[in-house]
Formats: C-alpha cells, sequence, structure tokens
C-alpha cells in the first residue's frame, strides 16, 4: 500500500490542499463537534493542479529566524516558514479560530470524550511516493513525544498503549486516560512524518533532514547554504493543488536592519516579522506595504512558584505591583506593544480580562514588608536568576524588570545566551527562577490547554513553571477535559482571576508580528493569528 511507481502516483492525485496543526490561514472549514458528533473539512484553496505551468515565479522572503533542519525536536529545527511549505500539518485553523484539516476526511470524539478518532484521506502521498496512512498520522504524534520536544507535553495523559490505527489503515484512535475536551485538537504544530522512511533513514543522520526531507507538502528542498539561504521548489508529484510561487527562497539575514534595506532595495520581496523600528519605518514608506496580526500567544513571565522567596504570594504580588509592565512590553516591542489583560491571549474565546497590574511602588512595598523584607533602597534582599535568548526583544525586557526590581530590593542577575544553551538550563531543575515563557510561539489561537501547558506541575516541561497549587491544577483540568464549552469558559474565567489574584504568572506582552511586503510584485499576504504569514498563500502578481 506504501510504495508507488512514478505513474500511478501521479494518476491518484486529487486536487485538495493539505493538512497541520501550526495555525495557517485558509478558507477551509470544520469545528470540534460534541461527543459523538462529526466534524468535516469541506473547503480547498483554488490553485494551479500539480503539474501545471502558469510561468515560473520566485518568492523571496527574508527572516532572521535561524535556518536550521527540518528534524522535528532537533535543537536547530528550521524556521516554521520553510517547514509549512515541506510538510503538511494535522489541523489550522480558519480566521475564526476553528480547526480545520484537509489530511482527515472527519474528526470526533467517542461517546465518553477519552478516544479522539481521525478519519484519514486516502489520496495524500509523500514525496517518495509513499501513501500516508494512519500508522503515519499516529507516528507522527508519538514521535513529538519519544525525541522529548517541546510538544510533548501535549500528549502527557494520552494512553499510547490503548491506541491504534483501523485494518483498513486510515483511521486514528488516539486513547486519553480522561476526558479530552476540545483542547486536543489543538495539538500544536504536529508536522506529519513517513514512518518507514524515518525508520529508514534515522534521526541521527542529518544531511537528509537538511538537504532531502520526505514530505507530503507541495515543495521540496532544492538548495540550501547553512546560514545562507534555503531555496525550495514545488514538486511535480503535489498531490493537492499549488497556490503560492513556483520557488520560494528563504534569506536568513543576522539583524533586523539588514533584513528590512533587503526590502528596500528590493532583494527580497517580503520581510518576516519585521523589528518595532522597522514598522515605524515602513508605515510612512508608500513603496511599502505592512500589515499586522495577533499571533494568538501572549509572552508571560514564569515565576518559580517553588522558588524559596517565590512561593510567597506576597513577594509575587510585590513584583507584580513593583514592575511598570508597560515599559516592559513597550522595550520589547515599540509601536506593537499591548499589555494583556489575562494570561490567556484576547484573541481565545476564553480570554477574560482581569486587568493589567498599574504600577504602583508603595503597594509594592507594602507587600515586600508583609513578607518580611526591608525596602530602604539600598538593601539587597535576595537574588533572583534568568536565564533567556539573547535577543533584543528578550535583552531589553529583561533589563526594564531588573531596574524596578532593585527598588524593591531584588538583585536580578540575567544570563543572555543562545538558545540550545538556553535550553539546556531551562530543563536543567532550579536552572532559572524567573522566565519569558511564550504562551505558544506560532501554534493555535490562544486554545488555552496549549498556552497553559507548561504550567500545571504533572505537565509542565520545564521546572520553573511548574505550579502544583492544588486549585490552579483542578481548575486546569475542568476546564481542559470536558467537551462542555460552558463549563470550560467558566472554568478558564475562574482560572484566569485566580492567577491573577496571586500572580502566579505574569502576562508581559501580547505577540503582535508585523510582515512587510512589496505590494508591486505582491499580490496579496494571508495572515492569521497563529501564524503571521503562510507563504504557501503568499500570491504573486
Amino acid at each position: 500500500m506504501k510504495k508507488l511507481g512514478a505513474l500511478l502516483l501521479a494518476a491518484a492525485l486529487v486536487m485538495s490542499m493539505i493538512a497541520c496543526g501550526g495555525g495557517n490561514k485558509n478558507t477551509g472549514e470544520g469545528t470540534a463537534a460534541p461527543a459523538g458528533e462529526s466534524s468535516t473539512n469541506a473547503g480547498t484553496k483554488a490553485g494551479t493542479k500539480a503539474g501545471e505551468s502558469g510561468g515560473e515565479k520566485t518568492l523571496n522572503v527574508g527572516t532572521i529566524n535561524v535556518l536550521g533542519t527540518f528534524m522535528p525536536g532537533s535543537e536547530n529545527e528550521v524556521c516554521h516558514w520553510g517547514c509549512y511549505l515541506v510538510y503538511d500539518y494535522l489541523f489550522y485553523y480558519d480566521e475564526d479560530n476553528n480547526p480545520f484539516s484537509d489530511i482527515l476526511k472527519e474528526w470526533h470524539y467517542e461517546e465518553d470524550g477519552t478516544t479522539f478518532v481521525m478519519e484519514c484521506r486516502d489520496d495524500v502521498y509523500f514525496a517518495n511516493g509513499d501513501q500516508m496512512t494512519g500508522d503515519d498520522v499516529l507516528f507522527s504524534i508519538k514521535t513529538l513525544v519519544d525525541r522529548e520536544t517541546n510538544q510533548a507535553a501535549y500528549y502527557a495523559t494520552v494512553d499510547w498503549d490503548k491506541s491504534y490505527v483501523s485494518e483498513d489503515g486510515f483511521t486514528v484512535y488516539l486513547a486519553n486516560t480522561q476526558e479530552f475536551g476540545p483542547g486536543i485538537i489543538n495539538m500544536g504544530v504536529v508536522y506529519l512524518l513517513d514512518q518507514s522512511w524515518c525508520e529508514e533513514t534515522g534521526f541521527d543522520n542529518i544531511d537528509p533532514w537538511l538537504n532531502a526531507p520526505n514530505g507530503s507538502g507541495p515543495y521540496e528542498v532544492a538548495e540550501y547554504v547553512t546560514d545562507s539561504y534555503v531555496t525550495l521548489k514545488r514538486r511535480d508529484s503535489y498531490w493537492g493543488e499549488f497556490t503560492g510561487a513556483d520557488t520560494v527562497k528563504i534569506n536568513h539575514y543576522a539583524e533586523d536592519s539588514a533584513m528590512y534595506m533587503a526590502l528596500e532595495t528590493g532583494e527580497i520581496d517580503l520581510a518576516l516579522n519585521i523589528a518595532e523600528s522597522d514598522y515605524s519605518r515602513a508605515l510612512t514608506d508608500d513603496k511599502i506595504a505592512v500589515m499586522t496580526t495577533h499571533e494568538g500567544e501572549n509572552i508571560l513571565l514564569a515565576l518559580d512558584n517553588n522558588n524559596q522567596y517565590m512561593k510567597d504570594e506576597n513577594v509575587r504580588l510585590a513584583i507584580a505591583y513593583g514592575v511598570n509592565w508597560q515599559d516592559v512590553a513597550e522595550s520589547a516591542r515599540g509601536e506593537l506593544a499591548e499589555v494583556p489583560g489575562s494570561i490567556i491571549t484576547s484573541v481565545s474565546p476564553y480570554y477574560k480580562d482581569t486587568g493589567v497590574y498599574e504600577y504602583d511602588l508603595e503597594k509594592a512595598k507594602q507587600y515586600m514588608e508583609a513578607a518580611g523584607y526591608v525596602t530602604d533602597g539600598s538593601t539587597v534582599n535576595f537574588t533572583l536568576n534568568m536565564t533567556t535568548v539573547d535577543q533584543a526583544v528578550k535583552t531589553n525586557a529583561a533589563t526594564v524588570i531588573q531596574f524596578y526590581l532593585q527598588q524593591l530590593g531584588i538583585n536580578l542577575q540575567m544570563n543572555f545566551t543562545d538558545f540550545p544553551t538556553a535550553f539546556s538550563a531551562w530543563l536543567t531543575e532550579g536552572g532559572t527562577d524567573l522566565n519569558f515563557q511564550d504562551s505558544d510561539t506560532g501554534s493555535v489561537c490562544g486554545e488555552p490547554y496549549i498556552s497553559l501547558r507548561f504550567f500545571p506541575a504533572e505537565l509542565a516541561t520545564f521546572p520553573f513553571a511548574a505550579i502544583s497549587d492544588e486549585t490552579f491544577v483542578t481548575l486546569y483540568k475542568e476546564a481542559n477535559y470536558t467537551t462542555d464549552d460552558d463549563v470550560r469558559k467558566e472554568k478558564y474565567a475562574e482560572l484566569q482571576q485566580y492567577v491573577h489574584d496571586r500572580a502566579m504568572i505574569i502576562p508581559l506582552y501580547e505577540s503582535v508580528d508585523a510582515v512587510a511586503y512589496n505590494p508591486e510584485k505582491i499580490e496579496s499576504v494571508s495572515l492569521h493569528s497563529a501564524v503571521s504569514a503562510n507563504l504557501r498563500y503568499v500570491i504573486l502578481k
């Protein structure tokens, strides 16, 4: 069933789009259904059929993201812009944040809510000619866990022993130890892998994952120059419909300013996630178009609730009221700064505005004194540590926080480093006391199951984020492990207020991204709250 010859593959190609869980704009439909009912995807993207030629068009893109491999879970995984082109995903999300899928014919919960059923299409093929089956879908999800990726926490309650694929090979039964709830659909970035190819290739040999990843998406790698660019060309054997350029070249720039200059000079057609200063410039440049979108995530300040100092609620509240969070947001995001009113993003249907912590130094000092510390302006009460990635957006914000904490007698020691080093520190017990926590970068439109997954102690990926508070954990479970949406909204509202009142997690800024492009070259750019631009759907003139 797996291997097909080129002629058979060409005959079997069907014109529909593909799947995903990273969040992309599309016109397909599909919503989570109550237990026992079905959800279907009825929409496809208009585009060029596989093998047709409408004139060669190249899209030149700029990014400051590191161009790594296409291997899931690697420390140097390629930026998701490239992955969207090479791989299909389990779920996408429409403009209303409803999930839909192009590789699934339908999905539903079984009546007890503990099994999530996914019926796969039988006309999806990988680049090497392998047919995608339910085994590949289940393998792709399980790989995220086995490789201990940052997506593994999504599946902490999956019962793998009871999960299986139907005899015909196209229906996946994903079992859980408790009721799933709608959040299981928002499974983060699950890009679909060819099980047999992965088992043959292995995960130790980097080269195939770098230069010839075997995805089912519309593009394949044509040329890869380390730390410089990757060129992708659409493949003739693609099973679905093409929508974008014939060739996409993703160029890496070390500095934001260099990327923006490349846009100005015509070296690139589109600049992804431009810096705040460049956003201001683009607004006044009639030769450049700029678009903004909420990514569907908040940047949060994770306070280690198990730290000997911050386990005291008074200390956490002192930090909450002793820092001007508007200053922090503006230092990080400039004109794009938005201080959120909750730990859940405002684009989420479960958002509750619990209010922003208004800067009040006297109030903060009162909390510190209630905790038994002095606030005479010269005494250092204790030291906290922070390790974060050496990026301006993070270093600027951390420096502002450090300044304000000094007024409370809290010494914040900071370590700015590269991502692999920071990631290692985050995984180390007691590795950091404070940390920036993306609620879920480029993933799923503010679905709370995802954005808060780091924090319940039994699910927490990083030690500093683990919260053992019984009420917090209970509310999280009650909100997530139910298919009753009214119950979810009620429990999430309680959870948000509970966290706010105790300063267990502090929202820093809502992630708003800006994309700049050349309107003379590009006809349209599809934006969505979970990803700033899906390069599949950038339409050239």
